[in-house]
Formats: structure tokens, sequence, C-alpha cells
């Protein structure tokens, strides 16, 4: 058995695990939620970072820590910060200038990092407000309608604090790095970031959100990479 501490993305909160806190938990493996101040305006980074270690303080011991999208931007941090075994990233965001360097035989092309169609996104002086049928399409293509219903209408405001990275080394922690065929990032993140991670990525069918439309694809995913692990 293995704890997950499940780190959510941005504009979103601990409730888009519900179904995959269920398909682990039936595997065996418990699952640890939060919800990260993303509706603070003067929330930085860092209090992002610190919201999830508070989350995880009751649990003994290492942890397998899972971010997804702005949510790999914080599961390094908490990695220095606690024992963490291992970190899994989902359709994930990176500091690309924290991470370890490409070996020198391994050149890495420039690419954009994201094709996200800005005009769905509202900009003020605290907080990124998303379109709430656009957010369907971006962040839910291949969900059931319902369960896109219901993860839209849970959408909220994103403070800027991601758009100000923390500087800090990578942490000494094996990694795994799941993409998925249709999501607007996975070209870079194969070509750009699993290099840079010596790591070769998990593709996953679908979009942005397999948490959502395959959470039991998913936790067959996680299980498997628990079951290498120690704490297994």
């Amino acid at each position: 058995m293995a704890t997950f501490g499940l780190v959510h993305g941005g504009f979103h909160g601990g409730w888009c695990w519900d179904h995959l806190v269920a398909e682990l938990a039936a595997l065996g493996h418990d699952s640890v939620t939060m919800d990260m101040p993303i509706d603070r305006a003067d929330a930085t980074l860092q209090d992002y970072v610190d919201s999830v270690v508070e989350a995880m303080a009751d649990v003994e011991g290492p942890v397998v820590m899972v971010g997804h999208s702005m949510g790999g931007l914080v599961i390094p941090h908490v990695a220095l910060a606690r024992p963490v075994e291992h970190m899994v990233f989902i359709c994930a965001m990176y500091d690309e200038g924290n991470l370890p360097d490409a070996p020198p035989d391994v050149e890495i092309p420039d690419l954009d990092r994201l094709n996200f169609d800005m005009s769905l996104l509202t900009v003020d002086a605290g907080f990124t407000t998303v379109d709430r049928e656009g957010a369907k399409g971006a962040f839910f293509p291949d969900c059931d309608p319902a369960d896109a219903e219901w993860a839209v209408a849970q959408l909220k405001p994103q403070g800027h604090a991601p758009a100000i990275p923390l500087e800090a080394p990578w942490p000494d922690v094996p990694s795994t790095v799941i993409v998925c065929t249709d999501d607007r990032g996975t070209e870079h993140t194969r070509r750009c970031i699993a290099p840079r991670l010596g790591v070769e990525p998990v593709e996953l069918p679908g979009g942005h959100s397999p948490f959502l439309s395959r959470p039991a694809r998913l936790a067959q995913v996680l299980d498997e990479v628990a079951s290498t692990l120690s704490i297994a």
C-alpha cells in the first residue's frame, strides 16, 4: 500500500481527484487531497507548497506526490520539504529553470510549452478567470458530459502565484511523467522535459484530465508506480 499526495492544477481544487481516490482505494492505496490557496490574490507559490506540506503532515514516512498541470510546479518543492519516495507528473507544468540539465548527447528542441487559447482567459490585477464553456473543451474534452458540467461548476479564479517561480535545486527523487495523446503540452513534455528527467513518458489516450475521463486506467498506472517502491 502506498499513500498518494494528489496536488491539483490551476482553477481546480481537491474535488477533482474524487473519482481517482475511489479507484486507488479499491487497489489498496490511501490518498490525501487538499485545496491550495489559488483563490487568494496575495498567495505565493510558496504558500501553495506550504498548504500541501501541511495537508501531508499526518502521513508518516515517504509518500508518492502526484501533480496535475500547475501542480507540477509544486510537487518538486514539496519533495524538498518532506520525505517523498517518488514524484508523478500528469499533463504537468514544469519550472524549466530548476530542471536537471539534459545529457550532453541529447539536444533539446526549442518548442513552445503550451498552445492554450488565451481568448478563454480573462486576466485582471489579482486573478485569471477561465471561460466556463471554453473550459469544457480545454480541460475536459473527453469526459462524460455530466462529469464535465460538474467539474466546470467547481472551477475558481486563479491567483497569479504560478507566474513567479521558486528557485531551488531539483530534488533527488525519481519521477514518472504521464502525458495524454490529445493534450496540448504532450509534444513539449515528450521532447523537452522527459529527456532532462531521464525518463520515457507513460502515454494515456485523451485530453488534459485523465483523473476524470479515465480514473481507473490512471489508478492502474499509479499502482504500477507504487509496486516498484519500497513503501508499497
